[in-house]
This record gives C-alpha cells, sequence and structure tokens, in this order.
C-alpha cells in the first residue's frame, strides 16, 4: 500500500488524487479506504495528512509554504516542516529530543519515565534519555496498537 504522501516525481500522474477524493472511488472500497498505517494514534495519522498537504503546497506554491512553516514555527508547531534529526544510539537525548524521534509528545516521554517504562538519568540540565531505548520503546508501542493491544 503507498503511503498518503504525494509522488516524488511532480510530473507522475495525478489522477489518484482526484479519485481519492471522490466519494464514489472512496465507497467501492478502493485501496485508500484503509489506512496503511496501523500503528498510528489519532495525532501521527493528522501528521501525515497534513505533511501529505504540505509537500502538495510545496509543489505548487514554495513561498507561500515556507511563510506558513515559519508562521507555524513561531507557534512552537515544528513537526510539520521536514528536518534532519542527528544523533547516535547511545546519545543522551533531553526530553524534546526523545519526543521527536519517538513521534510523540514531551508529556508522553515523561509519562513513560513515570511509568518506568523508559528510564533516564536526570543531570543539571534536566532528564536525559538514550536514543536507543526511546527508539526501542516507541517500536514496541507502535506494535502494539498494530497487534490492537493497548501501550
Amino acid at each position: 500500500m503507498t503511503p498518503p504522501y504525494p509522488p516524488s516525481d511532480p510530473s507522475a500522474d495525478q489522477t489518484h488524487l482526484i479519485q481519492a477524493a471522490d466519494p464514489a472511488v472512496r465507497r467501492q472500497g478502493s485501496p485508500m479506504s484503509a489506512w496503511p498505517y496501523p500503528g498510528d494514534a489519532p495525532l501521527a495519522r493528522a501528521r501525515r495528512v497534513a505533511r501529505a498537504y504540505r509537500e502538495h503546497l510545496l509543489r505548487v506554491d514554495p513561498d507561500l509554504c515556507a511563510t506558513l512553516d515559519d508562521q507555524m514555527t513561531s507557534f512552537g508547531e515544528t513537526w510539520l516542516a521536514p528536518r534532519i534529526l542527528r544523533y547516535d544510539l547511545d546519545d543522551w537525548l533531553s526530553p524534546r529530543e526523545a519526543a521527536d524521534i519517538a513521534g510523540v509528545s514531551v508529556a508522553c516521554v515523561r509519562q513513560w519515565r513515570a511509568r518506568g517504562r523508559l528510564t533516564g538519568r536526570h543531570t543539571a540540565k534536566g532528564w536525559r534519555y538514550r536514543a536507543r531505548d526511546v527508539l526501542v520503546l516507541s517500536g514496541e508501542v507502535r506494535r502494539r496498537k498494530v497487534d490492537g493491544c493497548h501501550p
């Protein structure tokens, strides 16, 4: 199943986009009727949808896309614009960095620690979490959601 992102080739056939928007096509049980990422929580799903719209806007009007990226970033919504995260598996991450690589909120990272699911260490700069541990736990949570268990 293809992800809800646009094709990487802007000249690619856009028919699938029109069909996906047509309610009659959706009722026919097309592949678009099933979400291709079963482990996604509602927030992750909404973010995938928003990113898909952003990718299309970037192709149509890059300047407007950059303006909106700047505005959303000023509101604290830094997740929308793509960025490269660089870390080693043994790096100690801040709660914000841990949340970014796990695709969850900082509050979720803190809940994981409070519930004993994620170990960390308290430093002079606050809590730090090993990147490896964050990735392992985030993968386990995703698999449990796919399997129908609660995280």
